[in-house]
This record gives C-alpha cells, structure tokens and sequence, in this order.
C-alpha cells in the first residue's frame, strides 16, 4: 500500500493541529482551576500558598498560550475573510464605475 504525499502533508497538519489542542486543553483546564478555584471543592488551598496577585499572573501566563499559539489559525482566517470581503468590494465599486 503506498501513501500519497497528499495523504502525508494531511497527516502531519492533523499531527500539528492535534498537539496545539492537546496543549490547549491542558493549558485551559489548569487556567479553569485558578480562576474558578473559589467555586471548586479544595481550590482554595492555592490561596493559602499563593497570593492573589501571583495568582492573576498565572491566570494570564496560562491564557496567553491558549490564545496566541493555539487560536492563531483562527485570528488569521477571520483577517483574511474580511480582506477578501473588502477586495469583493472594490472590485464590485471598479465594475460598477466602467461604462
């Protein structure tokens, strides 16, 4: 059975995209412990070796990665939907000025 390069690049984006999620998961269930540690039975043994402060630090270390790393692919198709959008556009308002 032979694998086409098709097949290989697919995987090796799946394999890519699988250990991005992999690593968000792993980073927002950890961010959710933090932030909810007020509402989760036996969180609130964080603020008794951590202060509040530090805490919020982590909060954000913890989301940054989630964020830039993991969700870029998503910041980068909703810039490039709207840049088709706005290209459409002008081509339709070129059209629209020829007689």
């Amino acid at each position: 059975m032979t694998v086409s390069l098709k097949e290989e690049d697919q995987n090796a984006e799946y394999s890519v995209m699988f250990r991005r999620m992999i690593g968000a998961v792993i980073l927002t269930v950890s961010l959710a412990i933090v932030a909810m540690r007020d509402m989760i039975p036996g969180a609130q043994v964080l603020e008794k070796y951590f202060s509040s402060t530090s805490l919020a630090w982590a909060e954000f270390l913890l989301a940054t990665p989630v964020v830039l790393w993991a969700g870029w692919l998503f910041f980068f198709l909703s810039c490039f939907q709207r840049q088709c959008e706005v290209m459409r556009e002008q081509f339709l308002s070129i059209l629209k000025l020829r007689p």
